[in-house]
């Protein structure tokens, strides 16, 4: 599984909160990255379901590579921080070079039917070859 299909598979997870709850994402990056983020939605999720993450925002600049960043935390407690290349991670859904301008990004993944009970809260950084944030995306949800 590739850093972003985990990242994808945590991020999808939030919606599981309840069918009424689909769980709080957001941009934590800043006014210098080069995708600005305009709005972060899902789909209603479900164990065993394929659940997408749409975001979506306008690039400064074009990009073509980088790395990405996922942690996650369960209860409050760091459970998982994984790294991996940025435009392997999106191939299937987003293919980089990616041109300025504006873009929305889907991912989707399919959800483990045995998902512990609990709090979640999930963060994701991208950045470029050159170490500048691409783009960054958190969430916090609650599954029981």
């Amino acid at each position: 599984m590739t850093v972003l299909k985990t990242v994808l598979a945590v991020l999808a997870v939030a919606a599981l909160a309840s069918p009424a709850m689909a769980g709080d994402f957001s941009s934590c990056g800043s006014s210098s990255d080069i995708y600005q983020v305009s709005s972060v939605t899902s789909t209603t999720p479900a164990k065993g379901a394929t659940v997408t993450i749409t975001t979506e925002g306008t690039l400064s600049a074009g990009v073509d590579g980088g790395s990405v960043t996922m942690t996650t935390w369960f209860d409050g407690v760091q459970v998982q921080k994984k790294s991996g290349e940025f435009c392997a991670s999106v191939e299937k859904t987003s293919p980089c070079p990616w041109k300025a301008g504006d873009k929305e990004i889907k991912f989707t993944n399919t959800l483990a039917s045995s998902l512990p009970t609990g709090s979640y809260q999930v963060q994701t950084v991208a950045v470029d070859p050159n170490g500048k944030q691409i783009l960054c995306i958190k969430g916090s949800f609650s599954l029981s």
